[in-house]
């Protein structure tokens, strides 16, 4: 990731010239972390106004955005890719063994992260807002 600056703040400013890679790092998962937990707090609060009102679009609306999040969560759970087996020398049966293994620590942490979500959501919607 670049940042240019405006000409005039050149001469003031300069980037370190260094790898910034931890800082991209940190950057990337904190934006990350404010935008599920955005979601979370938008979604909680849908939950919470439906459930007050008994309106049903609200409740249409709650649901449709519980989806939507569950939807971004691979977003960041399928971004990596183990390679366990691959650099063993099976050749084709490695790559399958991979795949089998990376689809099943998906759908694990897929399921780990919806039972959060579902939890956050629940709390949220208890409190009140």
């Amino acid at each position: 990731m670049s940042y240019e600056l405006k000409p005039g703040l050149k001469k003031f400013f300069s980037m370190i010239e260094e790898d910034r890679a931890w800082t991209a790092f940190v950057r990337d998962f904190a934006k990350g972390y404010f935008d599920i937990f955005r979601s979370l707090f938008v979604v909680g609060a849908l939950k919470y106004i439906s459930d007050k009102s008994e309106s049903i679009l609200l409740w249409v609306a709650y649901h449709t955005s519980l989806v939507v999040l569950l939807m971004l969560i691979p977003s960041y759970i399928l971004s990596w890719y183990v390679h366990l087996f691959k650099h063993l020398g099976w050749g084709k049966t490695g790559e399958v063994l991979d795949l089998v293994f990376n689809v099943i620590i998906a759908l694990v942490l897929w399921g780990f992260a919806s039972r959060l979500v579902n939890i956050a959501v629940e709390v949220l919607a208890k409190s009140r807002m």
